[in-house]
């Protein structure tokens, strides 16, 4: 109790240090010197706003120094703003851009008291205008994700990274653009000229090679979605389907910090689409507020299940797959 001695020697001034992590008021002397004169919080008081003894104490001799300077309390509210408690409950400046890098890891270290500090930054985001994205890295050739959480904000089509740089700037590292679709994933007529060219169909082409082509085929984009073709990206714009067709286009962040310390690493050289096509079922997915780097997923359909589903769909057989395939 010395630094509350030296800096506030009469005690009926003693009645506006907090403990942000019980989120009270300590109005009294003795209660003071109970409340933070320990190594470990005393019985009856809750950690309501998930953070550490530790950091709560760091935070006290904080507030000592505070007053001390400027001869009034850093918390003269009874409640806590959601700036405030993030500031508590980091110890650095780096703690929570070092947790957005964690959360990237397959297996990440969460927290309570991390967990809220982000959702508080974020929340905090949403209000300033930005709309939070958690992107899902999908492993090609797996349905499994790479990372747990790749989180961007956006905002005016531009894509930047959940925190800021030293000098407390936003981070760029994307753009939002629509989705272009090449004609290779459209269907075309059965052995028309680009049919028997995509496949490589030949007089000696195998009856596993033209069901594989048939069944692929059917699995592809119906033509009639279409609407008009960018020569500069080189594909086709499609009719929205009541979809949101957009896709953010990220560069990967990497930034060394010193010789001695790992360098940060944030996401992938990649694109994420907020809408993909999926073959097997023929249908477009809406991914919400989690984009993906499928843009199209692979069907994995037999010869025998695609003529199931053409049949369930109340198609008939045309009759080039009747002369083909049987």
């Amino acid at each position: 109790m010395s630094d509350l001695n030296t800096i506030i020697p009469n005690k009926k001034y003693i009645k506006n240090f907090f403990c942000i992590r019980c989120s009270k008021h300590i109005t009294e002397y003795r209660t003071i010197h109970k409340h933070f004169s320990f190594g470990e919080p005393c019985r009856g008081y809750t950690n309501v706003n998930y953070i550490s003894w530790n950091k709560a104490y760091i935070n006290y001799k904080k507030q000592l120094v505070y007053y001390k300077k400027n001869k009034s309390f850093m918390y003269p509210n009874k409640t806590l703003s959601k700036k405030e408690l993030i500031e508590a409950r980091l110890t650095s400046s780096r703690e929570l851009k070092d947790y957005f890098i964690e959360l990237t890891q397959q297996y990440p270290e969460k927290t309570n008291e991390m967990e809220k500090v982000k959702e508080d930054f974020l929340d905090k985001q949403i209000n300033l205008g930005y709309e939070v994205l958690t992107m899902d890295y999908v492993i090609a050739g797996s349905g499994r994700s790479k990372a747990r959480e790749i989180i961007y904000l956006v905002k005016d089509d531009c894509v930047y990274l959940p925190f800021r740089n030293d000098n407390r700037d936003l981070i760029k590292v994307g753009y939002v653009d629509d989705i272009y679709y090449e004609d290779s994933y459209f269907r075309v007529q059965d052995y028309s000229k680009e049919y028997i060219d995509r496949y490589e169909l030949t007089e000696t082409s195998t009856k596993d090679d033209k069901d594989h082509a048939f069944v692929d085929n059917i699995c592809k984009i119906d033509t009639r979605h279409q609407v008009y073709f960018d020569k500069d990206d080189q594909g086709w714009i499609i009719a929205k389907l009541g979809y949101f067709f957009k896709k953010y286009v990220i560069k990967k962040y990497k930034h060394a910090r010193r010789e001695d310390a790992f360098d940060d690493e944030y996401g992938y050289d990649e694109s994420y689409y907020t809408t993909t096509f999926r073959e097997g079922t023929r249908t477009f997915i809406d991914n919400g507020d989690k984009p993906t780097n499928a843009k199209v997923v692979k069907h994995v359909k037999s010869y025998s299940d695609t003529m199931n589903m053409l049949e369930s769909e109340g198609l008939q057989r045309r009759s080039v797959a009747m002369n083909c395939f049987r």
